[in-house]
């Protein structure tokens, strides 16, 4: 399979292909059971995004501590690591679920959707 960069994509690691065809299920697997939820629940959004959020933190904890050396950041690491999980996680995830609970969207849109953000 070759890219438009002229570079081939190789499929020697077979780990990084399961991980990444696993995150691919997972994330599909979490967009249709939050829209689900979203429509039957009557939790809000922000309490159905901290929950998916809590998770995900977990889970990253987990195979952190498996895979590496715990070491304590600095301070100016913990700023940056607090902007990055409010800001450009939270609130962007926090936005989306708001966006699938108040519009009606087919997979068009979605692409649509997706495809501005590149």
């Amino acid at each position: 399979m070759v890219f438009f960069s002229g570079t081939a994509l190789i499929f020697k690691e077979i780990v990084g292909v399961i991980i990444t065809f696993t995150s691919g299920i997972g994330w599909a697997l979490y967009m249709v059971i939050l829209r689900y939820h979203l429509k039957t629940s009557r939790e809000d959004i922000v309490t159905l995004t901290s929950y998916s959020m809590m998770c995900g933190s977990l889970m990253l904890l987990g195979a952190t501590v498996t895979v590496e050396n715990i070491v304590i950041p600095s301070l100016n690491v913990w700023f940056i690591i607090l902007w990055l999980s409010i800001v450009d996680t939270a609130l962007a995830f926090t936005l989306w679920n708001h966006a699938l609970k108040i519009q009606e969207l087919t997979s068009r849109q979605y692409y649509r959707i997706l495809c501005s953000f590149k």
